[in-house]
């Protein structure tokens, strides 16, 4: 595969952006532009392609280039041998997705009411009285404080 397409190259040094020509070929990928650099297949990585987004190659000496062109990040990735993470293949699928959200919130739900209670049962058994007692006084003196509780006017 001998492809050629535009790139912006950033030398992991300044911010500078420097546009190129990218071409791949031969087991690397050659940049030529403002810079000439040559890069092995072996040493590069892409990052994980989201949609509408450039697709990121990372090079071994820390510079990375970006490449706009939707058709162009599909043949870096092929040519490159990239196989998308498990994550990004279960997010294609919405049912994987709706299964992940629907796990999530039952997972919430058991530790809100049966995991938070069940770890405050467990901790106030080993409490020493003194300490509860300590607790205690605390909140009424706090709760008296912030005006949330005041005195019974139910005797009068």
């Amino acid at each position: 595969m001998n492809a050629m397409t535009t790139a912006y190259f950033f030398d992991g040094r300044s911010a500078c952006r420097h546009e190129v020509a990218l071409r791949t070929g031969d087991g690397a990928l050659t940049l030529t532009g403002v810079i000439d650099r040559t890069y092995p297949f072996a040493g590069t990585r892409v990052a994980e392609p989201f949609e509408g987004t450039p697709t990121v190659l990372y090079f071994p000496d820390g510079a990375r280039c970006e490449v706009d062109e939707a058709e162009a990040g599909r043949m870096l990735r092929a040519a490159l041998g990239y196989r998308a993470s498990c994550t990004v293949r279960l997010t294609a699928h919405t049912w994987a997705v709706l299964a992940a959200l629907v796990l999530l919130v039952a997972l919430i739900l058991a530790t809100t009411f049966w995991g938070i209670p069940r770890a405050a049962r467990k901790i106030a058994v080993q409490l020493p009285p003194s300490v509860d007692r300590s607790l205690g006084a605390s909140a009424v003196k706090a709760l008296r404080a912030s005006g949330a509780l005041r005195q019974s006017r139910l005797s009068d």
